[in-house]
């Protein structure tokens, strides 16, 4: 099993906020599971098309024993009807949605939407740790081919006395890649890392702390630091109960490439 770090301060004896200082952050919205469904089909039976199940993590690591859900499903859903223009391409965009399911002691759930499928675009999920009250979903969200930008988020997740999950999302990381010359032999690259953070948690309070970029052995491609400041702290309310229904609207990739907020579900 692969090695995750640990993302949970008070779990990993790591020093977290001070007490006063919880008291002075502000509230983040929770996007809150649907269910619970006697069963993964019963959570999917009214999608447009079968869901896909996709590796849900990387595939030499499993899910912990002590979390608070008994199992996590990733899936590609289509839950929006896709409207073809005159050149039979997709108005708004293919709706093939990016989401989580988990199993509890009291059923299915689903999570909202975490991103599309479409126009190049792809999420796929890195990381998953914690305990037995709280634990954290790391995964990231790609667009493009030779343009293209990527980001990456985290999730802190609880389970209320009732069974029901909900998760607080965080923007921990961001890179663009410019692209000139098309498929020539001279064509050039340049990645722009916007922002590079960890998440560290204390109190369901998520605290944006700085973190080294990083870059895979073999990258060999130009890269400009243009880093924002990774500051503040965000409370997210898992004490519970979570009221079914609140989904908090997740940041997406608009057909043109470009980061905009969905306005729906």
């Amino acid at each position: 099993m692969k090695t995750v770090p640990c993302l949970i301060a008070v779990l990993c004896g790591a020093p977290g906020l001070a007490a006063a200082d919880l008291r002075r952050v502000p509230t983040g919205k929770l996007d809150v599971w649907d269910g619970p469904f006697a069963s993964l089909a019963d959570a999917t039976a009214h999608d447009l098309s079968p869901a896909t199940e996709l590796p849900p993590f990387d595939d030499d690591q499993t899910l912990p024993t002590d979390l608070p859900i008994d199992e996590l499903v990733a899936q590609r859903r289509e839950v929006v009807a896709c409207t073809n223009d005159e050149r039979g391409g997709c108005v708004g965009g293919e709706h093939m949605q990016y989401r989580l399911a988990a199993q509890t002691t009291a059923g299915w759930f689903t999570s909202g939407q975490l991103g599309l499928s479409q126009n190049r675009n792809r999420c796929y999920f890195t990381s998953v740790s914690g305990g037995p009250s709280r634990f954290v979903i790391q995964y990231k969200c790609d667009v493009g081919r030779f343009n293209w930008a990527s980001k990456e988020f985290q999730l802190l997740c609880g389970v209320d006395a009732t069974g029901r999950p909900a998760c607080g999302r965080t923007l921990l990381g961001a890179q663009r890649n410019v692209h000139r010359g098309g498929k020539s032999e001279s064509a050039t690259d340049v990645i722009y890392d916007t922002m590079s953070c960890a998440g560290q948690v204390r109190a369901d309070t998520v605290l944006v702390v700085p973190r080294k970029v990083e870059r895979d052995a073999d990258d060999t491609t130009p890269h400009i630091h243009k880093l924002a400041k990774c500051a503040g702290a965000t409370h997210f309310p898992l004490g519970g109960p979570y009221p079914p229904g609140a989904h908090a609207p997740p940041p997406l990739f608009d057909d043109a490439g470009a980061w905009v907020r969905a306005t729906g579900r």
